[in-house]
């Protein structure tokens, strides 16, 4: 570009690709001079009419439409004039437009025309410049001077392109070349790389580290992204901007300058709403904004940059390496999927599809061709898929070579190292001998094939805690998988990668739980609550004919407990309890648990409670493993209640399970189905030793209509019946808190070893665990633990 060209007071027209070029030239020329910079999408919204989140939020809410949505219908309305179309379609966008112009909706700088009246407007850097936004270049001509300046561009027609049958392959040679620029004295700064889609950005981490290249990729993540702003995102249910705004400053740490820039990205999404509080449209709008606020990716030093081809400045002192020149990737091919399609852009004078189509091609040629030391590559395949040359190479005549990969001129050891353990893979499974692995297995001897260590490597203390955001929460399901292995639990609680499906079985339980928490209440309309729970899922013919044998056994289930409760005198209810049990060390620990049912009476000074969870599933009540923190839920409910301050002087009648959906009731002759069903609805558990205690909550306890197993002779208790004493009671719940706090400091200290355990000949660790293939557990990390029967290690007494 000539400089001479920029004088004082320009308006200067660049890409945003070139911004930072553009300035450091300019300096470089001692041009300081009276600038203004900005791009044509700018200068486009300055002379036409912008937008903001009120115009977005107008739509969403009077249109009921999604944000998405919204923007397509404000963005196809720069290209509308005001007179009538033959389209319909353009009409309705038109009078939208209009609407928006009533409301005040769009925002028009009357000021900008004087502006441009006192500037020399100069537009550079753009590979194409569409018909609309020339449309408005010849307006402006009418207002003051305007010079476009062409980039200075030398055509090479002498192409060449590299064919690769893997992405592998394609990737080893680009870094092969680059380390030889390097070697040969070319600044790392001066390599770049085009034209990287996704597709490419493990592998190239990767391989690239193998060749001890740094890649300057961009990871540049939104606001949205961050927990941050997704914290900041909960806060604004319901809420207004000023309360989310002060919670969430409160939790930000003032020391970190990732977390103030989040912050104060916040703070300006923020101040572009006009109003206070965050209903439901404005918290999709607030969602999209965020999602589209990029944070400032940082700059890698000395490193090979990537770069976009268009509307770019590729000096002739660059080496541009221009991967993935495959069909679909390179040119561009755009569909006739526009909101304002083929058949109406004639209307309005815009480019169809296929100008598009033969703009991108012929842009991307020119910009090739100008490209002084270029190396294009393209793959036929990945893992996943199967790709073809772009249809450049035959439109332009561009000459294919395939290139040697030579292994004796790598210069990486550990990727030639990988490569002979694929080979050998190869060979092993397939028989396929490869060219290459004669000399890399001469080379590499000590590469320790088919052997692996599985040992958890670990992660650091410091990185674990700001991980887990300061704050831990734990329940009885997380305890239990952190003692049957530790590194079970931090697959599934820390690393979150069980994905939670909610199947047919799952929805019953859920359902029946909900409907037995709020069925005794006075006001309870079985069937409505029925009807509401079911109104908005979506379930099969085979769902729903289980369904309806469902709902007649949930009547019957209701009635028999209501007919239970008569038997006992703690006549004070609670359903779905939350109980929290702060265990704070060095970050917040909240441990948690919500009991399905618990009835309670306070008599003489104490409080007498019967705990009973509700089970869909075949209930066991075998506490054995308690002393192992391996199925401890009812013991986790008595640490629960015991802890929590909701009763005072807690005496436990007992602690069960109902089974509250049994499976075909087999009958034989003579048997009431009604009374089978009645009894498999008893409960199933502990109950207290002390009489005194055990009338309170069941008043037929000798010959028990409501607890299982449970009778009595002159002699006592039979042997069958699960009895327990408050000795044993409080020994169990001082167990379920050491479990605890043992489990706390090592899931602090980041020790998630490979340990499942097992007892006799179960395997409790590894049961139905969806990750036991990924641990590659062997004999030799099975932790072996005594089997108990009797409780034998709560004492005798």
């Amino acid at each position: 570009m000539d400089y001479t060209k920029i004088k004082d007071n320009t308006l200067l027209i660049i890409p945003n690709n070139i911004k930072e070029h553009i300035l450091k030239e300019l300096n470089r020329y001692n041009k300081l001079l009276n600038i203004k910079i900005m791009s044509l999408d700018e200068l486009k919204k300055k002379y036409t009419f912008d937008y903001d989140n009120n115009t977005i939020m107008y739509l969403v809410k009077n249109y009921n439409i999604k944000v998405d949505i919204a923007i397509t219908y404000i963005k196809n309305m720069y290209y509308l004039e005001d007179k009538i179309y033959k389209s319909n379609k353009l009409n309705k966008l038109n009078n939208l437009k209009k609407e928006l112009i009533d409301n005040d909706l769009l925002i028009f700088d009357n000021l900008f025309i004087n502006l441009l009246k006192q500037k020399h407007v100069v537009i550079y850097g753009y590979d194409y410049i569409d018909k609309y936004t020339n449309k408005i270049i010849d307006e402006i001509r009418n207002i003051t001077d305007i010079e476009i300046i062409d980039k200075e561009t030398k055509l090479n027609d002498n192409l060449i392109v590299n064919e690769f049958d893997n992405i592998d392959d394609e990737i080893e040679f680009v870094a092969t070349k680059i380390v030889k620029l390097i070697n040969s004295s070319v600044d790392i700064n001066k390599i770049k790389l085009a034209n990287i889609s996704s597709e490419y950005e493990y592998e190239l981490t990767n391989i690239f580290k193998f060749y001890n290249l740094p890649i300057d990729l961009d990871k540049s993540i939104s606001v949205y992204e961050t927990k941050i702003g997704n914290k900041f995102i909960n806060y604004c249910k319901n809420n207004c901007f000023n309360a989310a705004l002060e919670k969430l400053k409160n939790e930000i740490n003032i020391n970190d300058e990732d977390s103030i820039e989040i912050y104060n990205k916040i703070i300006d999404v923020c101040n572009k709403y006009d109003i206070e509080n965050i209903d439901e449209n404005v918290y999709k709008c607030l969602c999209h904004t965020l999602k589209n606020t990029k944070l400032k990716s940082k700059r890698l030093e000395n490193s090979v940059e990537v770069i976009e081809l268009k509307d770019n400045i590729i000096n002739d002192d660059l080496y541009v390496f221009l991967l993935g020149f495959n069909q679909g990737n390179i040119p561009k091919i755009y569909k006739d999927e526009d909101y304002i399609s083929d058949n109406l852009k004639y209307e309005i004078n815009i480019e169809t599809t296929l100008e598009k189509n033969i703009i991108e091609k012929q842009t991307i040629t020119n910009i090739i061709k100008s490209i002084k030391n270029l190396t294009i590559t393209y793959k036929l395949k990945t893992p996943f898929d199967l790709y073809y040359p772009s249809s450049l190479i035959s439109d332009l005549n561009i000459e294919v070579i395939k290139p040697k990969l030579n292994i004796k001129n790598s210069y990486s050891g550990i990727y030639n190292k990988i490569k002979l353990t694929q080979k050998l893979d190869k060979l092993i499974k397939f028989n396929e001998i490869d060219s290459d692995l004669g000399i890399l297995y001469n080379t590499y001897k000590d590469i320790n094939y088919l052997t692996y260590n599985n040992k958890f490597s670990g992660i650091a203390k410091g990185d674990l805690k700001e991980y887990l955001d300061n704050k831990l929460l734990l329940s009885y399901s997380s305890i239990d998988k952190f003692y049957r292995c530790k590194f079970r639990y931090y697959i599934n609680n820390i690393l979150k990668l069980e994905k939670y499906e909610e199947t047919f079985p799952i929805f019953i339980g859920n359902m029946f739980h909900y409907i037995l928490s709020i069925c005794f209440n006075y006001d309870f309309n079985f069937e409505l609550e029925w009807n509401n729970y079911l109104k908005d899922k979506e379930l099969s013919n085979k769902d729903k004919f289980f369904l309806n044998k469902l709902k007649s056994e949930l009547i019957f289930i209701i009635d028999t407990i209501k007919e239970q409760e008569k038997l006992s005198n703690l006549k004070n209810k609670l359903y779905e309890e939350k109980i929290y049990i702060n265990k704070d060390k060095n970050i917040k620990i909240t441990f948690m648990g919500i009991v399905d049912k618990l009835m309670y009476e306070e008599k003489d000074g104490q409080t007498v409670v019967a705990i009973i969870d509700y089970k869909t599933g075949n209930p066991e009540t075998n506490l054995n493993n308690t002393v192992y923190g391996i199925e401890m839920q009812l013991p986790v409910y008595l640490y629960l209640v015991k802890n929590s301050n909701k009763f005072s002087n807690v005496k436990f009648a007992g602690f069960y399970l109902q089974k509250i959906l049994n499976n075909e009731v087999m009958l034989k002759n003579g048997d009431d189905i009604e009374s089978i069903k009645r009894s498999n609805l008893k409960l199933q558990g502990y109950s207290n030793s002390n009489e005194e205690i055990l009338k309170e909550f069941d008043f037929s306890y000798k010959d028990s209509e409501l607890i299982k197993s449970m009778k009595m002779s002159s002699k006592g208790f039979y042997s069958y019946a699960k009895i327990i004493n408050d000795k044993k009671i409080n020994k169990l719940i001082d167990i379920v808190d050491d479990k605890i706090d043992f489990a706390i400091d090592n899931i602090l200290d980041a020790n998630f070893e490979i340990d499942p355990k097992r007892i006799g000949n179960k395997n409790l660790g590894c049961e139905f665990c969806k990750f036991k293939d990924l641990c590659f557990m062997s004999e030799k990390d099975i932790v072996n633990l005594k089997e108990y029967n009797n409780l034998e290690f709560l004492g005798d007494n």
